[in-house]
């Protein structure tokens, strides 16, 4: 048959090779132009490709188990064969939405990046980063009820969300772009306005953490679950 190889499927022409390089050059130039960019929110602008997504995995892996060693920091840099911007655009993914802010193994994972990168040694948590991350460990400790509670004392209109939550009617959303007065997105949508990094609370060393704002927003759609599953 014309145009297929042995194995049945068809082979690549020339013309959807050619079509598929004006994309191809422009991913390469977003990805190696990405680093020191920022979105309106203040977080880095990360692209990953195969290489800097494999040692974001490895960085996490060695992480998890508390490698904080000389060797470690050796095999990110040979995993990603002296690609210093691999390594640094590894490291910028965990600066999203502040994960290394509010993880000890985050931290640790950005930080052995860093060190692979500028093939040194590996740097020590600031003090800032340590004070930020023992506020969410505190927080994260309690139950979920606890934690909601505590964030609404922080900022009270997380209540009215759980009001709305306990007595608005719910139902599932029928249409995928249409968000209408009973449907949970419009509540769970709220959250993120004021908690988390894209907040009015970005700062502070609770509210403006990720973790947080999806902790809410769970907490609030489990209640409303739980109504729904009532009324049935």
């Amino acid at each position: 048959m014309t145009g297929a190889h042995e194995g049945g499927s068809e082979k690549p022409s020339w013309r959807r090779v050619a079509a598929g390089l004006p994309m191809g050059l422009f991913l390469r130039k977003a990805y190696r132009g990405q680093l020191g960019r920022r979105d309106p929110f203040g977080d880095p602008v990360v692209i990953l490709n195969d290489r800097s997504e494999a040692l974001v995995r490895r960085a996490e892996q060695l992480a998890a188990k508390d490698r904080a060693d000389r060797a470690a920091v050796a095999e990110l840099r040979r995993a990603a064969r002296s690609e210093r911007h691999d390594l640094l655009v590894a490291a910028s993914w965990f600066e999203v939405g502040g994960r290394d802010r509010e993880s000890r193994s985050a931290n640790l994972a950005r930080r052995l990046l860093q060190a692979a990168a500028d093939d040194g040694d590996l740097s020590q948590m600031s003090a800032d980063e340590e004070q930020c991350i023992g506020v969410v460990e505190g927080w994260l400790a309690l139950d979920p009820a606890d934690r909601f509670r505590s964030l609404v004392e922080l900022e009270p209109r997380l209540g009215a969300l759980e009001a709305s939550a306990r007595s608005e009617d719910f139902r599932a959303p029928m249409e995928l772009f249409t968000v209408e007065s009973d449907d949970p997105r419009r509540v769970l949508g709220a959250v993120h306005d004021l908690v988390g990094p894209h907040s009015g609370h970005k700062d502070h060393p609770l509210l403006g953490r990720t973790v947080v704002a999806t902790d809410a927003a769970r907490y609030l759609y489990d209640l409303m679950e739980q109504r729904e599953n009532r009324d049935t």
